[in-house]
């Protein structure tokens, strides 16, 4: 009779066992969701309230924390305290996640020079394509070294898309950038860049001081102002530079 008896019990823990591990499981993972959620608030309420060491700890913390802290160090960046927004936006760019740099992004759009400057240092180097509405948005910053590092970022991508950003930088005369557009495309082999000014040229003759220039740096030559001087340039000169820059790509060949 008691064999019978445990058999039942035994049935009823076969099925009650595995339930209390999953709860118990989910009730582990809600626990350290909440501990690190905690956690983030704490060093993010230091962040804003200590300074020197005491600081620097919960910059350290924050960081060690990852991407759950991303959303309180961007709050940070807006706070009234220098200390405190220095002290996110160092946290952030040590942070190597998507949400970081995302909100590296946003932070370009800061008022404060000092953060866009440091902001734009720090994203120097991404070749990530979502980050090109915000690069090219910087091209009219106010600060003209926001400015120019926004340029400067365009050089870590594909050179396709290299070449067309600065194409359409020297196409923008009011951005002041013309001119650094002009020397950074010089960098890139003339077969690819003329190609597209030339096409870009024929509708848009503002492109024509920017072609200028870089025939000049390129090929110290001065083809003259207009536009049909420029397109009679190309067509002499197109099939040599061509020719020269093919010649180049090849391999060396052994002695």
């Amino acid at each position: 009779m008691m064999e019978n008896n445990a058999k039942p019990k035994r049935r009823v823990l076969s099925y009650v066992l595995p339930v209390a591990i999953v709860l118990a499981a989910g009730a582990v993972a809600v626990a350290l969701s909440r501990s690190t959620a905690v956690r983030v608030r704490y060093h993010a309420w230091r962040l804003d309230n200590e300074i020197g060491t005491a600081q620097r700890r919960s910059v350290d913390a924050l960081v060690a924390l990852g991407e759950p802290a991303v959303p309180a160090l961007e709050h940070a960046l807006a706070g009234a305290r220098p200390a405190t927004r220095n002290a996110a936006l160092d946290a952030l760019t040590s942070i190597d996640a998507p949400a970081a740099k995302a909100a590296l992004a946003r932070t370009l759009d800061s008022p404060h020079d000092d953060l866009r400057l440091a902001a734009i240092y720090s994203l120097l180097g991404s070749d990530d394509p979502g980050l090109l509405p915000a690069f090219r948005a910087r091209l009219h910053d106010p600060s003209g070294e926001v400015a120019r590092l926004a340029l400067y970022a365009f050089l870590a991508y594909p050179s396709d898309v290299a070449v067309a950003e600065l194409i359409e930088a020297l196409k923008r005369p009011d951005t002041g950038l013309w001119r650094e557009a002009a020397s950074r495309l010089a960098d890139y082999p003339m077969g690819q860049v003329m190609p597209l000014l030339v096409e870009e040229l024929r509708g848009n003759p503002a492109l024509a001081p920017g072609t200028r220039l870089l025939i000049n740096i390129v090929a110290d030559d001065d083809p003259g102002p207009e536009v049909e001087d420029l397109l009679a340039w190309w067509q002499v000169h197109r099939e040599r530079i061509e020719q020269y820059e093919a010649e180049r790509r090849q391999p060396n060949e052994e002695p």
